[in-house]
Order: structure tokens, then sequence, then C-alpha cells
């Protein structure tokens, strides 16, 4: 998720194929803050270089969660790993 101006870039990476959509800037303010709740400590603000990670007790699925500040809003980069199967 990155924020612009007026309003936000989603990307989301499927099996290498990149989808995009724009929102509005208060509907990706009010993403950020969802996901943070979820994950993070919301009133900090930018854990550039410190991403959380959560990994399952399988050890093959997790996700990983970073924030930075920019000039318009917090970009905020989620990473899934689900397992395929063989």
């Amino acid at each position: 998720m990155e924020p612009r101006r007026d309003a936000g870039n989603v990307r989301f990476r499927i099996d290498a194929c990149c989808i995009r959509s724009t929102r509005s800037r208060p509907v990706m303010a009010a993403m950020t803050s969802r996901i943070k709740i979820s994950r993070m400590d919301v009133v900090e603000s930018g854990a550039a270089g410190r991403p959380l990670k959560t990994v399952t007790p399988t050890a093959r699925s997790g996700t990983a969660l970073s924030t930075m500040p920019t000039a318009f809003g917090e970009k905020l980069v989620m990473r899934i790993s689900i397992p395929t199967s063989s």
C-alpha cells in the first residue's frame, strides 16, 4: 500500500501477476490502521527495517509486515507466504 497526494496505490502480486488498484486517502488510512491493529502497535509509526514476523506452528507459512513513513502517509508492505500443494 503506497499513499500518494490525492489517492493511494494498492498492489497485489499473486503468482507473479501484479494487480493494481487505486483507493482514496481516507480508505488508505483506514486500511493501514486496520492492518496495524491486527499485527503491531498503532502508535508506532514507521517500523522500517524491523518487520514484524509471524510464523505458524508448521513453519511453512507466515506473514511479515513492515511500515515506513512517507510525505503523504504510511507505506505498508505485507508479505503472506502460503505453502503450495505439490
